[in-house]
């Protein structure tokens, strides 16, 4: 079987559902070949018992996950003027008076360019992705998610090797 395949199943409800039916058979097969049809028929019953109990299950509690601390909107492209860093243990991204258009931003500076997307949900979340794309050919990645209000919002990243490292992000102006 495709690795794609059990990759792609296991993403839903249903497919981690198809996925136990499976191997459900493959252990019925291969530790009940040689007992008897009632002790075979018995087990495989016990056992696609459970497997439709877990279904019920994932079934009746589909779309019940746990609420986000996020505000329920739809994420806005930011825009205006902000300053946002991320500091990490040797390393850093400080961009001072950025100015997003429709929740891009781009910047050279005199290693190379920083690139941005930023989108805020509700005023409460902020959520930044980019690169820094250096002369030498370098390219170290970013994403960052921070909670805040009025404009001032704070969390964690990642750049490039580096995960844990503090975000802040404030709104100066429109």
């Amino acid at each position: 079987m495709n690795p794609g395949v059990i990759i792609a199943a296991a993403a839903s409800p249903l497919g981690v559902l198809a996925l136990l039916i499976l191997v459900l058979s493959g252990i019925a097969t291969a530790f009940f070949r040689d007992s008897g049809i009632l002790v075979r028929l018995g087990i495989f019953a016990v056992m696609f018992g459970a497997v439709v109990a877990f279904g019920i299950v994932v079934m009746l509690h589909q779309g019940q996950g746990a609420a986000t601390p996020v505000a329920s909107g739809r994420p806005v492209p930011a825009s205006g003027i902000w300053d946002f860093v991320i500091n990490c243990p040797n390393s850093d991204v400080r961009e001072p008076d950025a100015q997003f258009s429709n929740g891009k931003f781009s910047r050279g500076f005199s290693t190379g360019t920083t690139t941005a997307s930023m989108n805020v949900l509700d005023d409460r979340s902020v959520h930044l992705n980019g690169d820094v794309q250096f002369n030498s050919g370098t390219m170290l990645n970013f994403n960052a998610t921070g909670t805040g209000e009025n404009g001032s919002f704070a969390g964690t990243a990642t750049y490039g090797t580096y995960s844990g490292c503090h975000f802040a992000a404030v709104k100066k102006s429109d």
